[in-house]
């Protein structure tokens, strides 16, 4: 998540976060005190991200972090999700993040 705030940083971009409540408040007190704008928004569904359609402009950058299969947080229908992405949001540009694994994973 640091990086992603700097880059944004670097870039002179706000960011506008959407997140679950959990996350929500941890990240809400991580970045509290950070000079750029940062704003968020509660998202609890993975779907509720289509929602989001009209807000997201052709000039903005849609970045999603996503679980890595064999993870706790993995699902089978986020499979899916980069196709739905790519047409759902077109011509928007997507990242889409995969965080690193620590540890041995099998």
């Amino acid at each position: 998540m640091d990086s992603i705030v700097q880059f944004a940083g670097f870039a002179g971009a706000d960011l506008e976060i959407f997140t679950s409540s959990k996350t929500l408040a941890s990240l809400n007190q991580l970045y509290a005190d950070k000079p750029r704008q940062i704003s968020y928004s509660q998202l609890e569904n993975r779907t509720d991200l289509f929602s989001l359609k009209e807000k997201i402009q052709k000039d903005d950058l849609l970045l999603v972090v996503q679980a890595r299969r064999h993870t706790v947080s993995y699902a089978s229908t986020m499979d899916k999700i980069p196709g739905l992405l790519s047409r759902s949001f077109s011509p928007t540009s997507i990242i889409i993040l995969y965080p690193s694994l620590s540890g041995n994973f099998q």
